[in-house]
């Protein structure tokens, strides 16, 4: 979206989360470069999506979850400080949402999956794939239910893939955005992808 001129990574993200409001203590916006740099400078920037059994045969929506949560609260500036951070990833495909007008897994499908033949991925939990996943064991060498997630696709880490379908993924970013021929990242976006952006350790 990027790519389309639909998203400026230097903006206020604000402005793509379709009304949402994120409280800030900073006088500094938050971006969706900081997001994608992990810092934002979120004060729990790791609570984000829930998982469980109870979950699997839900359909919650990003947008249903941010409206009933509390989100973090920006409490330093951002872009200063490095901390994994789920809670932007989730927030930055909701703006993809906002601005393609398309549910997250549609635009993975749409604009990732299938332009790399990627016919066994997906961000959405799908029937197909689940009854094709290994058996889960816990601790006791008991099997494990599949936990569903909430929201039901999470961006900051519900894809579901095999690795086939990953080392085409590779492929792509070997070949700086193309794959057969066919563009799926620009060269521009794919230059600032390679280069580290953020040091944990400024020494």
């Amino acid at each position: 979206q990027v790519d389309a001129g639909k998203l400026d990574l230097h903006r206020n993200v604000e402005a793509y989360l379709g009304g949402l409001k994120i409280s800030n203590k900073t006088e500094k916006p938050l971006t969706l470069y900081d997001m994608l740099t992990y810092t934002t400078g979120f004060d729990l920037p790791d609570i984000t999506t829930f998982s469980g059994p109870q979950y699997i045969d839900q359909n919650i929506s990003i947008d249903e979850f941010v409206s009933k949560y509390n989100l973090p609260t920006v409490v330093r500036p951002p872009g200063e400080v490095y901390t994994y951070d789920n809670t932007g990833f989730l927030l930055a495909g909701y703006a993809v949402e906002k601005a393609s007008g398309m549910s997250f897994d549609e635009y993975m499908d749409k604009k990732v999956f299938k332009p790399l033949g990627m016919t066994s991925s997906s961000v959405l939990l799908k029937p197909e794939l689940l009854k094709r996943m290994a058996a889960h064991y816990g601790p006791n060498g008991k099997p494990q239910p599949i936990e569903g997630l909430n929201p039901t696709v999470a961006p900051d880490g519900s894809i579901l893939s095999t690795g086939e379908d990953m080392a085409k993924y590779m492929i792509m970013l070997l070949q700086n955005g193309k794959f057969n021929d066919k563009e799926i990242v620009s060269q521009k976006s794919m230059e600032l992808m390679y280069p580290y952006q953020i040091f944990a350790e400024k020494d």
